[in-house]
């Protein structure tokens, strides 16, 4: 409940805010593991071990990938990891 305004006597206004249940989690949660192997299993077991979510993505990547999230909420290590990967469609110029 946020925004809380008394209009009038016997009055009050409020603005209500809704999220989901992964985006709760998200603000909940601190990633804090080192990973081994291909970049879409990794952001799988994230999203499975912290949001309880399936995620499917279409990506390129090395099978041999490691690496260590240092306390970062999922969805931003996610993003990191998003953004190591090659796309399997290619834009034309």
């Amino acid at each position: 409940i946020t925004d809380r305004a008394i209009t009038g006597e016997k009055e009050q206004v409020y603005a209500l805010s809704f999220t989901s249940h992964a985006a709760l989690r998200n603000n909940l949660t601190k990633v804090s593991q080192a990973f081994k192997g291909s970049i879409p299993q990794i952001i799988d077991s994230l999203s499975r071990q912290y949001l309880q979510e399936g995620v499917a993505i279409a990506v390129n990547s090395p099978t041999a990938f490691q690496c260590v999230i240092p306390y970062w909420p999922p969805v931003m290590a996610i993003n990191w990891l998003a953004e190591r990967c090659i796309t399997t469609t290619s834009t034309a110029d």
